[in-house]
């Protein structure tokens, strides 16, 4: 009867033992869970994207999806846009950096005047991603965008492919965009040896200013209006090329092959 008593008596112990080991294991399963929410909620990062410029359509798409990727991923979001005005980009990041962002996405309106945003930037500990236009002498950590030098010769190339000779315009981008650069790189590839040869003729080349299209409209225009007869524009990008075509939409009846980039 004493051996039973006793049985009984270690079973009860046990039991109220392991209820107790279970009921501490759920309460610190339960304090796991809340601090891993807390801490998951707490270390949610942050993205600060300052736009150089959205007067193009590409960069109303290219930011809206780089927030609808980066949300997604469970980041908070911030974006602002200089508006081709490279003293309210650098008041605008110096914004950013007040809002405690971990990661800087930047859209350069000068490729060196806003090294001083990314010097901002990193001196804070935050990552800077150079996207599509590079910023020079910053030492970002990333620095993302097409092979430009091939989209000019694939530009050139187009014209050079669809016309024997003739004359040609070419309307770049802003000298502050070091993309102009490379895709003129990539022009010079193909055309050089063909104005060497005399197959064409180079007509002018510019520059449009903070990619201004009513410039790329008026220097089409003073061209037609001074009896000049196009064959062929090569554009900097897409937005050039639109205006272009409403100058020789006026002037102009015959066929004139004209080149873009940024699929607008």
């Amino acid at each position: 009867m004493v051996k039973k008593i006793i049985t009984i008596l270690l079973c009860l112990a046990i039991l109220v033992m392991s209820l107790l080991v279970v009921g501490e294991l759920y309460k610190r399963f339960n304090r796991e869970e809340e601090t891993s929410a807390k801490d998951s909620k707490e270390e949610a990062y942050t993205v600060g994207i300052s736009m150089g410029t959205l007067k193009e359509e590409r960069w109303i798409r290219d930011r809206d999806v780089l927030v609808s990727k980066l949300r997604e991923k469970g980041m908070n979001v911030i974006v602002q846009n200089a508006n081709n005005d490279d003293a309210d980009q650098i008041k605008q990041v110096e914004y950013l950096i007040e809002k405690s962002i971990d990661v800087l996405i930047i859209v350069p309106n000068d490729l060196t005047k806003a090294a001083r945003a990314v010097e901002m930037a990193k001196e804070k500990g935050i990552k800077v991603i150079s996207y599509d236009r590079l910023v020079l002498n910053a030492n970002v950590d990333l620095y993302i965008t097409f092979d430009n030098e091939m989209v000019g010769q694939l530009m050139a190339e187009s014209i050079s492919g669809a016309l024997d000779q003739g004359k040609i315009l070419i309307i770049n981008g802003s000298t502050t965009d070091y993309n102009t650069t490379l895709i003129k790189n990539g022009y010079d590839q193909v055309l050089k040896p063909l104005f060497a040869s005399g197959r064409y003729t180079l007509v002018d080349e510019v520059w449009a200013d903070d990619w201004r299209r009513e410039y790329a409209y008026e220097v089409t225009v003073e061209q037609l209006q001074e009896g000049v007869q196009l064959d062929a524009i090569i554009c900097g990008d897409d937005a050039l090329a639109g205006a272009a075509l409403e100058g020789l939409n006026l002037f102009q009846e015959n066929a004139v092959y004209v080149v873009g980039q940024d699929v607008d």
